[in-house]
Parts: C-alpha cells; sequence; structure tokens
C-alpha cells in the first residue's frame, strides 16, 4: 500500500477512503499466493518473574478501551502488534486490524452512543525513538470487521496519545497528536511531520482542524458534559530552531482548559510556575478526572528535559474560572522496596512510562504510576500511598476500567484486578491476559546452525529468549555485574551452538555467556559508546565465531570473543569525521561481513547514508558511494551477496522527501570492489526499511524488511512482490531477517507479531 503522505501543514484531509490494500504504485507486483509464512511465537513469551515464577508476556501495550455496554468486551491497541479484541474479559484475543497498513497503534476509543463504531489512531506517542509513527486514523462503523483509512494529510507521521470521541454524536472526534519515530533509526532524518496538537474532527474523521498547537500529551473530558475539557501540551526536548516543537503557532508546555468543546483553549495557572516555548516549567502532563465527581482533577507533571516527576496537583474546582490547586506529596513513592522507586515514574521517566487514573467510585482515590503501580488514598493534602503492583512487568503506559476491575498495560502486555481498592503492598495483578497474544517486539533473532526447531532472540523490554521444539520462548534471567544487556541483538556460535552466545543491549553494551546462560559477563570493555545507536550493530564473522564487530563513532573488533577470559576490543579504523556525540551524523547502524574464509572484508553504514568498505580487516577503507549517489539518510542495514562479494545490498531509513531529488529506500552495487554505484531497486513503498537479506543458496531472492511489512524478490531485485496476509504475513514492522542453508530455514523477526518462519512447501 502506496500511503500519499503529506508534509504540509494543512489543515483538511481528503474524504475517506476504504481500506482495501489497492497494489502500490511502480513495477506491477507478482502474485505470490504460494509462498506462506507460518508464525513461530513467542505466543506467548514466559517471562520469569522477581520470585521465579514464569509468566506469559507481550508486547507493549499503548491504548485500552472497554466498551460502555458490555464490560468484558475490551479493545487494546499494541505499540507495534494492531488493534486485538477480547470479548470475555481478556481470556481469548483476535486481531482485527492485519488489514490495514500499520499495525502501529497510539489509540484505540469506542464511540459511547454505539460501541460499533470505533477509532483506532496510528503511531504510538511515548516520547520515544523506537515507537512509530502512524499513517492516518482507522474507523470501523461495524464492530472492527471492516476499516477506513482517515485524516492522512493530518494524521500520517505522527503519534497519537488519546482519543475523547462525543458521548451523543460520534463523528465529533478529538486527538492529542505529537511525534513518533520511524525504522530503526528512530526520528534521525525524519522530514517535516503534521501539525501537533490537539485536533478536532466533526464529520467522523474525515477532516481535521488544529485548535491548540504543541506537543499534546492528555486530553481529558467532563463525562457529565463534553463542552468542558482539559488539554496537556508537554514537549520533552523544545528547541530554538523549533524542529522539536513545531514551533509555529506552539504554546508553552503546561495545562489547557475548553469550555466550547475543544475548539478554543486558554492557559490555566497553578503552582508549577510559569513556561515559555524556550524554558518550560515543566515536560510531559498526564490529566485524570474523577468520573464520579468531575470537579475532582489530578495532574501529573514530570520535570522539564529530565523526566523525574514534578509534582502531583488536585484541584476541587477545575471548571471555576481560577481553579484552586493544591500539590500531593508524592515522597511515599520514593521509598519502595522493590528495585528503584525515586518516584511513581521510576525517577527519571516520567517522559516515557506515565499513567493516572481516577477510581469510578471514589474521587479521593487516585492510580498514579509508571514503572510502578501506586495507588493514592484520601489523595490529597495527607494522602496514603500502597505500592499495588508486584511480580508483573514495569513500566505502564495504558490504565481503563471496567467497573470496579482495573486494566493495565504496560511494557510486558495487559493484566487486570478487582481487588485495587483494597490490595496491599504485598498483592500481584490478579489476572494475567497475556496467554494468547504473539505480539512481541524482536530486536535480533538467531538460528541454531544445524537444529530447525532452536532459535534465539532478543526483544524490546523483555530479557533474551530461547525457543525449542515448541513455540513456547522462555527468557534466560542472567544477569551482569555491570551494564545491561539484552533488547538489542544476538549471535550463536557455530562450533558451540548450544552454550556460546552474544546478546547485546541499547546504546552499546555487549554480554556474552559460554555456559547457555547459567552464567554470563559484561564483554565490551574498551568500547567508546558515545555516539551508539539505540540497537547498535554487532556482527559475528561466518569464519570465525571469536571474530566480532560492532561501531558507534568508528567501527571496534575483537578476535577473541569467546575464548578470552576478557574479550579485547580495540579499534577498527579511522574515527568518523562527524563530532562524537549523541545521535552524531556519524553514528554507525549497519555492519556487513563478506564470507571471505579470513573474516577480512566488510562494510558499515552510518546515519548519513555514508558506506565504507575494507578487504585487509580494516587497515584501509573504500568510500563506496563517491559519487554521493545514495540518499544521505541512515543505511539500516547493509547486506552481501555471499556469493559475489562485488554485490552489496543497502536499506535505508526515513523517507524520499527527507532528502528531495534522491527518492528510494533499498539500493544495489555490483561494483563494490573495483567501481562501485549505487541502483536504487528499491520495493514501490515510501517508508522506512529496516534489513535486507540475500539467500545464500539463491543469491536471486532477496528479501527486504520496512516498517510496513516484508517484500521478496526473485530476481535480484529488479522486481519485488508484497508478502501480504494472503502470505500469512500482517503488515508488521520487520527487523531482522535470518536464512540457515544448513537446515533450509527463513525466519523474519518483528518489531510487534513475533517471529514468522518460511514454510517448507514455499518456493
Amino acid at each position: 500500500l502506496a500511503l500519499a503522505l503529506s508534509t504540509s501543514h494543512a489543515q483538511q484531509a481528503p474524504a475517506s477512503r476504504a481500506l482495501t490494500i489497492p497494489p502500490p504504485t511502480g513495477p506491477p507486483i507478482i502474485p505470490t499466493m504460494e509462498v506462506q509464512w507460518v508464525s513461530v511465537g513467542p505466543s506467548p513469551f514466559m517471562r520469569h518473574d522477581p520470585s521465579g515464577t514464569l509468566d506469559p508476556n507481550s508486547g507493549r501495550i499503548a491504548s485500552i478501551a472497554v466498551d460502555p455496554n458490555d464490560p468484558k468486551h475490551w479493545l487494546i491497541g499494541v505499540g507495534n502488534g494492531g488493534v486485538w479484541e477480547t470479548r470475555n474479559g481478556g481470556d481469548t484475543w483476535a486481531p482485527l486490524t492485519d488489514a490495514a497498513p500499520t499495525l502501529a497503534m497510539g489509540a484505540v476509543a469506542f464511540a459511547p452512543s454505539n460501541p460499533n463504531i470505533v477509532y483506532a489512531a496510528t503511531g504510538e506517542a511515548t516520547a520515544q525513538n523506537f515507537t512509530m509513527s502512524g499513517v492516518g486514523m482507522l474507523k470501523s462503523t461495524d464492530g472492527g470487521k471492516t476499516w477506513a483509512l482517515l485524516g492522512e494529510a493530518s494524521l500520517a507521521r505522527a503519534a497519537v496519545r488519546r482519543v475523547q470521541v462525543h458521548p451523543a454524536n460520534p463523528d465529533v472526534v478529538l486527538v492529542t497528536v505529537s511525534r513518533g519515530g520511524n525504522g530503526r533509526s528512530g526520528r534521525y532524518g525524519t522530514p517535516g511531520s503534521p501539525p501537533f496538537g490537539i485536533l478536532k474532527s466533526s464529520d467522523g474523521g474525515a477532516t481535521w482542524v488544529r485548535t491548540l498547537a504543541g506537543r499534546a500529551t492528555a486530553l481529558e473530558v467532563d463525562p457529565s458534559d463534553f463542552t468542558n475539557q482539559y488539554a496537556a501540551i508537554g514537549e520533552t526536548s523544545p528547541s530554538p530552531n523549533g524542529e522539536n516543537n513545531d514551533a509555529v503557532g506552539s504554546v508553552p508546555n503546561g495545562l489547557y482548559r475548553s469550555t466550547d468543546g475543544g475548539e478554543t483553549w486558554v492557559p490555566i495557572a497553578g503552582p508549577w510556575g510559569v513556561s515559555t516555548s524556550l524554558s518550560p516549567a515543566m515536560g510531559r502532563i498526564e490529566v485524570a478526572i474523577a468520573p464520579s465527581n468531575p470537579n475532582v482533577l489530578y495532574a501529573s507533571m514530570s520535570k522539564p528535559m529530565e523526566g523525574g516527576l514534578l509534582g502531583l496537583y488536585r484541584t476541587d474546582n477545575a471548571w471555576s474560572a481560577a481553579p484552586t490547586w493544591i500539590q500531593v506529596p508524592t515522597e511515599a513513592t520514593g521509598s519502595g522496596s522493590y528495585e528503584q522507586n525515586i518516584d511513581y515514574c521510576g525517577g527519571s521517566k516520567c517522559y516515557y512510562t506515565h499513567v493516572i487514573s481516577v477510581d469510578p467510585g471514589d474521587p479521593n482515590r487516585l492510580v498514579a504510576g509508571g514503572s510502578f503501580i501506586w495507588r493514592c488514598s484520601a489523595c490529597g493534602s495527607s494522602p496514603v500511598w500502597t505500592q499495588v503492583q508486584r511480580g508483573i512487568h514495569s513500566d505502564f503506559h495504558a490504565l481503563a476500567w471496567a467497573g470496579n476491575r482495573l486494566i493495565v498495560g504496560n511494557d510486558g502486555g495487559v493484566w487486570s484486578t478487582i481487588d485495587f481498592a483494597t490490595a496491599t503492598e504485598c498483592c500481584t495483578f490478579g489476572e494475567n491476559h497475556n496467554q494468547a497474544l504473539p505480539t512481541l517486539m524482536f530486536t535480533g533473532g538467531a538460528l541454531h546452525p544445524t537444529d530447525p526447531d532452536v532459535m534465539l532472540g532478543n526483544f524490546r523490554d523483555l530479557p533474551f529468549a530461547a525457543r525449542t521444539q515448541t513455540n513456547t520462548w522462555v527468557d534466560f534471567r542472567v544477569f551482569t555485574a555491570t551494564g545491561h544487556c539484552g533488547e538489542a541483538e544476538i549471535a550463536v556460535s557455530a562450533s558451540q551452538p548450544d552454550t556460546d552466545w552474544m546478546y547485546s543491549g541499547n546504546w552499546g553494551d555487549i554480554c556474552r555467556t559460554t555456559d547457555g546462560a547459567r552464567t554470563a559477563m559484561q564483554a565490551d570493555a574498551g568500547i567508546d559508546k558515545t555516539s551508539a545507536a539505540f540497537i547498535p550493530p554487532v556482527r559475528k564473522c561466518p569464519d570465525d565465531d571469536n571474530v566480532f564487530l560492532t561501531g558507534a563513532h568508528r567501527i571496534w573488533r575483537t578476535n577473541d570473543f569467546f575464548i578470552a577470559v576478557t574479550p579485547t576490543w580495540t579499534p577498527n579504523g579511522p574515527p568518523s569525521t562527524y563530532p562524537n556525540e549523541h545521535y552524531s551524523r556519524g553514528t554507525i547502524q549497519a555492519i556487513a561481513f563478506f564470507p571471505d574464509g579470513s573474516c577480512g572484508t566488510y562494510a558499515y553504514g552510518n546515519y548519513s547514508g555514508e558506506v565504507y568498505l575494507t578487504r585487509d580487516g580494516g587497515q584501509t577503507w573504500t568510500d563506496l558511494d563517491p559519487g554521493k549517489t545514495l540518499p544521505p539518510r541512515p543505511v539500516n542495514w547493509l547486506a552481501f551477496d555471499p556469493t559475489n562479494a562485488d554485490i552489496l545490498y543497502a536499506a535505508l531509513s526515513s523517507f524520499d522527501d527527507a532528502t528531495p531529488g534522491k527518492p528510494g529506500h533499498v539500493f544495489k552495487t555490483t561494483h563494490a570492489f573495483f567501481s562501485p554505484s549505487w541502483v536504487n531497486v528499491s520495493p514501490p513503498l515510501n517508508q522506512p526499511f529496516n534489513v535486507t537479506a540475500v539467500d545464500p543458496v539463491n543469491p536471486n531472492l532477496v528479501y527486504a524488511g520496512s516498517d510496513t511489512g516484508l517484500w521478496r524478490s526473485v530476481d535480484g531485485a529488479a522486481t519485488w512482490q508484497r508478502m501480504g496476509l494472503a502470505n500469512g504475513l500482517p503488515p508488521v514492522n520487520v527487523y531482522d531477517i535470518q536464512i540457515n542453508p544448513v537446515t533450509k530455514q527463513t525466519v523474519i523477526f518483528t518489531y510487534g507479531r513475533g517471529a514468522y518462519a518460511l514454510a517448507p512447501s514455499s518456493p
């Protein structure tokens, strides 16, 4: 599906159109009904809780909605896994949006007057690079059986945190809009975004008007009067040139109120201080109105720029001309014994994990959370705080009520409890709802060299894990003395595949185990990680298990990874000419070996679209794009043809309009060694591409994984075939592709729907 994406700040979009996934523009797509992919899990992921018990986990939950007419009918928006439905209170789930153009979900809502009308806003809003932007608003009028895509001109490439629907008129909808990420490289190199802020539609989502400008983080409505609304603007990193905070027309961070249904807004003063556009008094803000007494409103605010909790504030006259506020003491939420509590967000994470909600039966009882869930009873000047979440995943993003049942969504899935009002600190959330959710976010995968049943994977927000002879994946509770490994890439030794593994972490941490994860050690001493990518590349030489490469501001190499007491890493090439700083243009995102028998031939690509090659183990390097043919956008992946070192593929991030005159996302050179020149061989899709792979047995068979699905070529990237639902694949973000010629196994590792293997009978 090729979506026409506008970069203008137009406030209206074309009328709705049926969501039928037409063929993209460009060369015709060859039907591939005979190619089939099958899920190999995790469904679910079995994670050890702190007591050692194995519990099901799934992917990050961005939003939860409960049918106003049926407390057992829920919808969840999974960060990069689509919308899922349960009609039995979370016992079983079914996907609803697998025919949509993206599975990146931000917020989902029933229309209160007609629950058959559902709005699902694409694009997940967590102020993080690893959450994906969307393509518009999905709307169903038949309970999720079919969908229309709306609001592309206003909402494409945006992220949505809240959707609010008028209680009597389902055509009146408001949303919060902020920025999202894209591809492995996050927001780096992203072109202009749509207008951030509060957007309102009066025609069921077909057209939108921005009524409040800025990075919107919250939107709450008086349940007794839709004209009364509160919103929050909470840009976390304002910049003088406005690239982050959509400076044209933006208002300063703060709390805003409307009394005309979101048409106009006025700032609301309080004890939190006064913001300016470049000097905010606060960062991300969350708001909650008491359903049983809408005069009671709570506002939770983070500190500007850093993410710690600034304060929790309460007013009992939210709709008066000048509301009066008190600050609710929160010091008790920093005294818990479970891990490191500095406040209920976790000390520095309010920018990412930050939720509040009022108990529907008691305006004085608040749920407040982020890293952990806390209950605030008598929540005023003398509150009683109780930590009520133990034994389940941390980092909460969504809260919803089904009667007295509190449903929570976090980085590990969905749980619920009916004991929130009385729970003691020792309680656990009584019900786990992840048993049948295959929504894990792989960041890297590896195949066993000889056993097709065995796979290993690294995941966002969960420990690395292994799959054996079933689709059950079980984590390895391996902790290292320093650093944080997991959540990035993984590699398996060819000679000792049952015991020797590398697994890496965000921002450059690398660990190893040589006993099947009974123990592990930090194995990255000496590497300068200053400019490392969020998920840096770590590559094992196909000809030597002890040779690894990684990259940050330059290439680093070790020749003794598994055999040394402590692996030795040394610089393996000149440093980048760009500054060695966080998110540097010289940050290395891609590395590829050619199997030359000596680990001497490899290439790397960086955030600026540059690709370099060495043929002598890093002593000398060749610029593979001296004519600057490649778009200056992040190179997310490189892949050699394993049979011909002259042939190299590159997968690039971002969007075509980020580099006017230089479109494309998949490029190929057939003269890498002697006269490199690149040809745009991209599939007909203007989306970030994250990975490409060449079949080692049939090098004409090439795969390319994008933010919105997998593509396949059988003629060396001359033409492409989209792998869609007819082939068993939803339009999910593909992060890794592994091909094993010995076991004849091809597996894709997705960032939101687990892993899929090519069926053995497929050509």
